[in-house]
């Protein structure tokens, strides 16, 4: 948590809180590099083919971007549909089954004085969610969660940045693995790419650029990557204006 700007006007704050969460990236992303130095090229490689960034070079095209479009499917069969940007705003579809699905949207409101602020976590339930639940929520209706259900849930607009934005998610990469190597190549949706390997994960970044497209955790999720810097503006639910 930020220490409090006593005085500081909520945009002042704003721009601090912004600023210090980049510092704080960029930060773990030299640390990173230094770790783990240049990422090596492939051993067999065409010599018409462009020679693959490193790590660092990676780690910090992510971080400068201003927003990212990020499909994740789970093992169990959720798949999360889900835009993020610079401010730390968040939203997206997540599809529990094949019927049963919600909307949401998160952001953080500074407060007066430059104090922390509180979260909106706005979410709508589909028809079939709505009455699986045996719940107060209505099918289609804006639910506000309010910040003591916030925080038992996890879904913070905080929590939520750090999974689906371009700064939160080169945290959770450098700080899941200080050192990525090129391990080979393949291709991801039509995309020939270098895939770079460390502690069990995976970014697969396409010949000729230094954005991932793939993201594969440990456990085998994959995360697809793309609209880097183009999937904004991202605004509240047209059910909850």
């Amino acid at each position: 948590m930020e220490p409090a700007l006593a005085g500081a006007t909520d945009s002042v704050w704003w721009m601090l809180r912004v600023v210090a969460r980049r510092l704080l990236v960029l930060a773990a992303v030299g640390l990173a590099a230094s770790a783990c130095g240049a990422a090596t090229t492939p051993a067999t490689q065409v010599s018409t083919t462009p020679h693959a960034p490193t790590y660092k070079q990676v780690l910090l095209a992510m971080a400068a971007e201003q927003s990212v479009h990020m499909v994740v499917e789970g093992a169990t069969g959720v798949v999360e549909d889900v835009r993020g940007d610079l401010a730390g705003d968040v939203a997206g579809t997540v599809t529990l089954s094949s019927r049963v699905a919600y909307q949401f949207y998160a952001h953080l409101i500074p407060a007066a004085g430059g104090q922390l602020g509180t979260s909106v976590y706005d979410f709508v339930p589909n028809s079939q969610l709505a009455e699986s639940c045996g719940c107060h929520l209505k099918a289609n209706v804006c639910a506000a969660f309010p910040a003591t259900l916030q925080t038992q849930s996890g879904l913070t607009a905080d929590a939520l940045a750090e999974l689906f934005t371009p700064e939160g998610l080169t945290h959770e990469v450098t700080a899941n693995a200080p050192a990525m190597t090129v391990g080979g190549t393949t291709i991801v949706a039509q995309q020939p790419v270098y895939i770079f390997k460390g502690s069990r994960l995976e970014l697969d970044v396409p010949y000729g650029s230094k954005l991932p497209v793939r993201y594969v955790r440990p456990n085998g999720n994959g995360e697809t990557l793309s609209e880097w810097g183009a999937a904004g503006p991202i605004t509240n639910l047209a059910a909850c204006k």
